[in-house]
């Protein structure tokens, strides 16, 4: 054998090991990365997937884990980036328009959102995660039945998507349907015992329906599965507040603290907060602060908005108050305490408005207000509720 063709022979079979090296330790941080995704240590599988991306720009698998990646860590536009070099890689990728059309969910561009689903529908028809995602950005934005239609045929392509169980459950909880809600949760439980949002919405029915010691264990097993899942501890803190035991308090702005810890631009666990304070006594200005902070990263949060209204009540900005109600009221006509809330608002203008005119309208709202409560069920005595 020649120097010059051993010399040959031993850059191949260096290069060879070289490309064996990388593919094993690709391998193993892929694995690493989704094992840190399942548990929902988000930013410690996305530390293992840069250092892949580094290593290996062109891998599909880990550009589609670092879309999703930062789609659950609210990155969108990081996420869309990624996503779109997995596109240009390989241009009909159901997965990453499947990511794009839920950042643009969450970004509010809903006609962006529908086309990216529909695209990856079009793309891979028997795609389940597309068919759920739509159904998300479908119940997201109000319907409902559409979202169950979306979630069933997702069912039917995999029956054991614990995901769209969840999602259904879900659905069905909105639409209280609470008993429909707990069967598919239970069904997600037993198709995945480690599906932690299936336990953090089975503890919400349980809430709703008043047995907030089992809501409470509920979260618990979900925050064992994932530790760092911040609903969870912002909803146990709900529970708490129900139970509503004087010696609770400090326990329970530890939980909703946890949450806003873990999440810093959560709205809800933000919101939830500011009830806990205005339940405790806290100052207003503090409440107002932490709801506007809320707003600030979710300005259609709902309960925000209804709490904020109340504040301003309480402060006496009649006017502001009634702006407020208003808006909450367009963005969800059958909100019980906006009404209540508005029409206290508008007794106080009594004496800057005709008198017939706001007693006629003081009657209408209140009366509005007490039919929505009766029909839903819904207790509202309270201005400031849990969100």
């Amino acid at each position: 054998m020649s120097p010059q063709r051993d010399t040959v022979e031993n850059e191949a079979l260096d290069n060879k090991l070289q490309r064996d090296g990388v593919c094993y330790t690709t391998k193993r941080m892929l694995s690493k990365s989704l094992s840190y995704f399942n548990t929902g240590c988000y930013r410690d599988a996305l530390n293992v997937c840069e250092e892949l991306y580094i290593l290996k720009t062109s891998n599909i698998e880990n550009l589609i884990r670092l879309g999703a990646l930062h789609l659950q860590l609210r990155n969108f536009h990081e996420s869309i980036f990624y996503c779109n070099q997995c596109l240009r890689l390989e241009s009909q990728c159901p997965e990453a328009y499947s990511i794009i059309g839920s950042c643009h969910k969450e970004l509010g561009d809903t006609d962006a959102a529908r086309a990216s689903f529909e695209k990856a529908i079009k793309i891979h028809p028997n795609f389940a995660d597309a068919h759920n995602n739509r159904a998300c950005f479908l119940f997201q934005t109000g319907k409902y039945h559409e979202a169950l239609d979306s979630l069933k045929v997702a069912a039917v392509l995999d029956p054991s998507h614990s995901d769209v169980l969840c999602n259904m459950g879900s659905v069905y909880k909105s639409l209280a349907q609470y008993e429909e809600a707990k069967s598919f949760f239970f069904q997600a439980i037993q198709v995945n015992p480690n599906c932690a949002i299936a336990w953090s919405n089975l503890g919400g029915v349980l809430n709703e329906n008043g047995q907030h010691k089992k809501a409470i264990d509920c979260y618990c097993r979900a925050l064992q599965i994932m530790p760092a899942f911040a609903d969870a501890y912002s909803n146990m803190g709900n529970a708490m507040q129900i139970l509503s035991a004087k010696k609770s308090i400090d326990s329970m702005q530890e939980v909703y603290e946890r949450a806003v810890e873990l999440k810093p631009n959560f709205a809800k666990g933000l919101g939830n907060l500011a009830v806990h304070d205005a339940l405790d006594g806290k100052p207003i200005n503090e409440i107002t602060k932490k709801l506007r902070e809320a707003l600030r990263f979710d300005p259609n949060h709902i309960d925000a908005l209804n709490n904020l209204a109340g504040i301003y009540y309480e402060k006496g900005l009649v006017d502001d108050c009634v702006k407020m109600c208003l808006n909450v009221l367009q963005k969800k006509p059958d909100h019980v305490q906006c009404y209540n809330i508005l029409g206290n608002a508008l007794q106080k203008k009594v004496h800057n408005l005709n008198f017939f005119v706001l007693k006629v309208t003081f009657i209408s709202i209140n009366t509005i207000a007490l039919f929505v409560a009766l029909t839903s069920r819904v207790s509202w005595e309270l201005p400031l509720l849990a969100i």
